[in-house]
C-alpha cells in the first residue's frame, strides 16, 4: 500500500491520531439512519484532499465501519494509486455503461468496486477518464448509485474535484450528508475559501467544516504524543528513561535503578544466571554490586563500633557506683566507732 496511507502504515503516529479525531467529530454529527455520506473537496488543486479522503476512510474502516471510498475526481484520479488497485472499470464506466473495450453494456455495481488491503474498506475507482464528467454526475443513474451505496455501506466517502476548477463537487454536495473542505496552510486564499462556501450553500450542500492540511508544527509539540510510534516521535521523558536507565535485580531479589550513561537501551537483568546484554553492562552491574556490599559492611562496622563505645560507658558508670558504695560503708564504720567511744566514757565516769 502507498506510503501516504499513514493511518494504515503507522497507526500510532500523531498524524494518525489527528485523523481519528476528525473521524470522531464527523461521527457525532446529525445523521440519517445509520449511514453517513461525506464529500471531501478543496478550492483548487494541490491542497491534499485525496490524502485526507483516503486516510479518513481507513480510520472509519479501522473502527469496524463498513466503508467505501469513491474516486469522483474523474479528471485527475488518485485513489487507485493510493490503494494500489486497478483503475477500471470504475465510476465512469458504471455511469456511462461503456466498458474497457468501449463497448456499451450494462455494468453491475459489483463489477466496479474492489476490496482493499484494509479490512472493511472498499474502493470504487474513477474508471476511464470521460469527456463529460459533470454530465455523468448530473444523471439520475448517479443519484440511484448514491442510494444503493447507502443501503450497502455505513460510511461513503467521495473524493471530489476542486470546486473552483469545475462544478463536479457542487453536484455531489447536494446528494451527500456532509461536505468537508480541505485547505492548505500558506497556500489557500481566504477569498477562494469564502467563494467555495458560497457556491456549495447555493446548491443546497451542507458544509460540515474545514480541514487545514500541510500545517507546520514544531517538533516539541509532537513529542508529547500519548502513543509511541514506530516511525514517529517518543516523548522526551520516555526517551531519557529508555536510554539512561538500566533496571536490574540482584541475587537477593533487590531491585534498584542504575544510571547508565552509555548507549545501551533499557533492559531487565538478573545479577546471577542471566544472559547479559553486553560486557559493559555486566561490568556496570559488578561495580554497583561491589559498592553496595562495601556500603553495607561500613554500616555494620559503624554499628559495632558504636555498640563497643556504649558498653565502655556502662562499665565506667557501674564502677563509679561501686566506689560510691565503698565510701558509704567506710563512713558508717567511723560513726559506729565514735558512738562506742562515747559510751565507754560515760561508763567510766559512773
Amino acid at each position: 500500500m502507498n506510503r501516504e496511507i499513514i493511518t494504515n502504515n503507522d497507526p500510532k503516529s500523531p498524524v494518525s491520531e489527528i485523523f481519528r479525531t476528525l473521524r470522531t467529530n464527523i461521527q457525532y454529527m446529525k445523521r440519517k439512519d445509520n449511514t453517513q455520506s461525506i464529500l471531501i473537496t478543496s478550492t483548487v488543486q494541490g491542497e491534499g484532499k485525496s490524502f485526507i479522503a483516503s486516510n479518513l476512510a481507513v480510520t472509519f474502516a479501522q473502527a469496524g465501519k463498513n466503508t467505501i471510498i469513491i474516486d469522483a475526481d474523474m479528471r485527475r484520479p488518485r485513489q487507485n494509486k493510493a490503494f494500489e488497485t486497478q483503475m477500471y472499470p470504475g465510476l465512469s464506466n458504471y455511469l456511462s455503461g461503456v466498458d474497457l473495450d468501449r463497448m456499451k453494456r450494462k455494468l453491475k455495481f459489483e463489477d466496479c468496486i474492489y476490496q482493499t488491503q484494509v479490512e472493511n474498506l472498499w474502493i470504487m475507482p474513477s474508471g476511464n477518464i470521460p469527456p463529460n464528467p459533470s454530465e455523468l454526475l448530473q444523471s439520475s443513474k448517479f443519484s440511484d448509485l448514491v442510494k444503493e451505496l447507502e443501503e450497502k455501506f455505513e460510511i461513503i466517502i467521495f473524493d471530489g474535484a476542486p470546486c473552483l476548477a469545475v462544478t463536479d463537487s457542487m453536484i455531489i454536495s447536494r446528494l451527500v450528508d456532509h461536505t468537508v473542505l480541505v485547505c492548505a496552510q500558506n497556500f489557500t486564499k481566504i477569498d477562494d475559501l469564502k467563494q467555495v462556501k458560497k457556491l456549495i450553500n447555493q446548491v443546497g450542500g451542507n458544509i460540515a467544516g474545514v480541514v487545514i492540511n500541510k500545517a507546520k508544527f514544531s517538533k516539541k509539540r509532537l513529542e508529547y504524543s500519548y502513543y509511541a510510534s514506530n516511525n514517529g516521535l517518543v516523548s522526551s521523558k520516555s526517551r531519557h528513561q529508555k536510554d539512561d536507565y538500566l533496571n536490574f535485580k540482584t541475587s537477593h531479589e533487590k531491585s534498584e535503578n542504575v544510571k547508565n550513561r552509555g548507549t545501551h537501551k533499557s533492559a531487565t537483568i538478573k545479577y546471577n544466571n542471566v544472559n547479559w546484554a553486553s560486557n559493559d553492562s555486566k561490568k556496570t552491574i559488578d561495580e554497583t554490586y561491589k559498592k553496595n556490599n562495601e556500603k553495607s559492611n561500613d554500616k555494620d562496622n559503624a554499628i559495632s563500633k558504636n555498640a563497643g563505645e556504649s558498653n565502655k560507658k556502662l562499665d565506667s558508670q557501674n564502677k563509679d557506683v561501686g566506689n560510691s558504695d565503698n565510701t558509704e560503708d567506710k563512713s558508717s564504720d567511723k560513726i559506729n566507732e565514735i558512738l562506742k567511744q562515747i559510751k565507754e566514757m560515760k561508763d567510766s565516769s559512773k
